[in-house]
């Protein structure tokens, strides 16, 4: 045998053995290091390849729509939702607004609207005063155009009846109130009274009329805040409970089109669809288009958005679009502004047992006894010449508005 051959070859054989392996653990890492990027940034990855910091260059909040993808909520960011059915056509807006015209709200309420969604997008916006106190729902489509939602944070400290007027007071006809919110005793204290004013006074409770004493000088609006705030005509459609038992009634979209006049439903022909105003209340819709859909890539969102809503808290399978959920709290009984349709002194409440219970909630399944007590969590829409001044939407570090001089 050639030994000097032998080695020689031996030699070549382990540089090229030794390179082999660079070569394999390189590309390796180059292949891991591609992913961890994508994986690190993919939030960014919306609809342009990546853009930058949600915050940076947002001067106006159309730019939000940039950020959206439509029918999924990606990494805490905005869903695009597209509303193309015609059941607006059937309620007058003009009767109502001689401002309006019926073509031109039913061309605003056919945008599409952008949400936040998922369990805690960076939404928080300082506001009234209070730091990182309230949240930005979306760009929500009203009969004005669209709009700016905002949200409270946290409710009032105070839980108090939706109405609870006497019988044969304004539009009520027994001793526990009215689901009428044109004259309900929430809206007036919302928009006149106590929270309105900022100051201490008499808060709805009880029946016939029944009240507690509040002090809002703390937690009322203040002057900056009611300069910020628009007047929009609020939709008051309300819907049956009894009627879930129908096939996917109860949908997201369904609810959208039920707060919005589908099926005229209301207790009277002559009980008012519209309500013009500052202060409202969520929206059922408003929490089903706030779900995201378990993990950072949301990607169960359309499946949260194909469910029935009384099934995501009764059903194991799709409680993770009520959990990741940025407008979710547990153990809290709250008002909201659809009324039940077959009574006079019903409307619909959200309420979560929380996790330890099964179901896990009575999530959007029943409604309540104007009287009683519930948690008030305020609601409105912000002019259209209010901007993001600076922030970046987190907890931390909050968006700030300012008034756009024109």
């Amino acid at each position: 045998m050639n030994l000097k051959k032998f080695s020689k070859n031996k030699k070549l054989t382990t540089s090229l053995i030794l390179l082999g392996l660079f070569f394999l653990i390189g590309g390796g890492f180059l292949i891991y290091r591609t992913f961890a990027l994508y994986s690190e940034n993919k939030e960014f990855n919306v609809i342009k390849g990546r853009v930058p910091e949600f915050i940076k260059g947002l001067k106006s909040f159309d730019e939000l729509k940039t950020y959206a993808v439509p029918n999924y909520c990606i990494d805490h960011n905005i869903v695009q939702v597209s509303h193309e059915s015609d059941y607006i056509e059937e309620l007058d807006y003009h009767a109502f607004n001689s401002s309006l015209t019926n073509e031109t709200v039913y061309n605003n309420l056919k945008m599409p609207e952008y949400r936040f969604c998922g369990s805690n997008p960076n939404n928080y916006v300082t506001f009234n005063g209070e730091v990182a106190g309230w949240r930005i729902i979306g760009l929500v489509n009203t009969p004005e155009g669209q709009r700016i939602k905002l949200v409270r944070a946290n409710p009032l400290d105070v839980e108090l009846a939706w109405d609870n007027k006497a019988a044969g007071v304004g539009t009520a006809t027994f001793d526990y109130g009215s689901n009428d919110w044109t004259d309900a005793a929430l809206q007036e204290l919302l928009n006149k009274g106590a929270y309105y004013l900022g100051q201490s006074g008499n808060c709805p409770l009880g029946q016939k009329g029944g009240t507690i004493p509040c002090d809002f000088s703390e937690s009322g609006l203040t002057d900056n805040a009611k300069e910020m705030i628009d007047t929009i005509t609020w939709n008051l459609g309300g819907y049956y409970t009894q009627d879930m038992s129908v096939s996917n009634a109860d949908l997201v979209k369904n609810f959208y089109e039920y707060e919005r006049g589908k099926g005229t439903y209301r207790y009277t022909s002559n009980r008012p669809l519209m309500w013009q105003g500052k202060i409202g209340l969520l929206y059922l819709s408003d929490y089903g288009y706030a779900a995201g859909g378990m993990g950072k890539e949301m990607l169960y969102y359309p499946q949260c958005m194909a469910t029935p809503m009384f099934n995501w808290g009764s059903n194991e399978n799709y409680i993770f679009c009520l959990y990741d959920n940025w407008l979710n709290k547990e153990n809290l009984g709250q008002w909201l502004l659809m009324p039940d349709d077959q009574s006079n002194f019903m409307v619909w409440y959200y309420y979560n047992k929380g996790q330890d219970s099964w179901p896990y909630s009575m999530f959007l399944s029943n409604v309540n006894d104007l009287y009683e007590p519930a948690s008030v969590i305020p609601t409105l829409y912000l002019k259209p010449n209010v901007e993001i001044k600076k922030g970046n939407g987190t907890i931390e570090y909050p968006y700030e508005l300012t008034i756009k001089t024109l």
